[in-house]
Parts: C-alpha cells; structure tokens; sequence
C-alpha cells in the first residue's frame, strides 16, 4: 500500500489538490466552538438573534472554520502530517459568514517543500467553501516534519 499524503518527504506532490469531507454546521458544532473560544455574542448563540441581525439564523464566529483547515480534518484518511511534526506558522483569511446548516468542504493544496538547518519543511493551503461554491475561508500551514 502507498503512503498516505504527508507521510513521508517523498510522497509530498507540490501542487496536488486532495478534496477533503463534507462537514454539516451544526448547532452544537458552533456551541462547542463559541464556548472554547468565550465568544458569546448572541447571534452566536440563538437563530432569532441572527435574524435580527440580518442573517438567516444562528451564525458561527468568524474563525469557526479555521478548525477545518488542519490536514486531518480535512482530508480524514487520504492523509495528513505525521505525529511528531511541528506547526511553525499558519495564516488565515476569512471571507465569508458561515450559519447553522451550512455544508463545508475543505480542499488542500499541497505547496512547497524545503529544507532548511537540516529540516524538512512543507507548506499546504486550504480553501474553504459552503455548499453554495462560495469561498469561506482561506489558509496557509507551514509545519517541520518529524524525522
């Protein structure tokens, strides 16, 4: 059997693309998510408070999707970065409101790979969109793969 994706420094592909699993915003997704982060406005966590805000219902905080980003919960099995890496650098750009209900859908872009001090680097991208193709969320992780 192959590597999985980000196992090993030779199975990294610059410029492959792996789309990851759909994930369905859920109420609790978003309790969860709003009581880690103590961010508790209420359009956060009631749907009519969204509605009076001019949203459709009960609305994520705005980094809510960033969790999505991370190789494994993005891709599940197809692949991810080995146990014993370190996370060095991530970049986020939000672009849009996700809600109750929403499906999202990660896809990884896998970037560059370096070495530099006698480390191996790699770079990946995400791109988050909703079930409507619209872009949610953008990132960029940049990790030391372990040896």
């Amino acid at each position: 059997m192959p590597p999985k994706i980000g196992t090993d420094w030779d199975s990294w592909e610059v410029g492959k693309e792996i789309d990851g699993a759909v994930i369905v915003v859920t109420k609790e997704l978003i309790s969860h998510y709003v009581q880690a982060v103590e961010d508790y406005d209420p359009i956060f966590l009631n749907p009519a408070d969204g509605e009076k805000a001019g949203f459709e219902g009960l609305v994520a905080p705005p980094s809510f999707h960033a969790q999505f980003t991370y190789m494994k919960w993005a891709t599940g099995d197809a692949g991810w970065v080995p146990q014993g890496s370190v996370h060095v650098q991530q970049k986020f750009r939000f672009r849009g409101i996700v809600l109750e209900g929403d499906h999202l859908r990660t896809k990884v872009i896998l970037g560059d790979k370096y070495e530099k001090n006698g480390r191996k680097y790699i770079v990946y991208k995400t791109e988050v969109t909703n079930q409507r193709g619209e872009l949610v969320s953008l990132g960029e992780m940049t990790n030391i793969l372990a040896s």
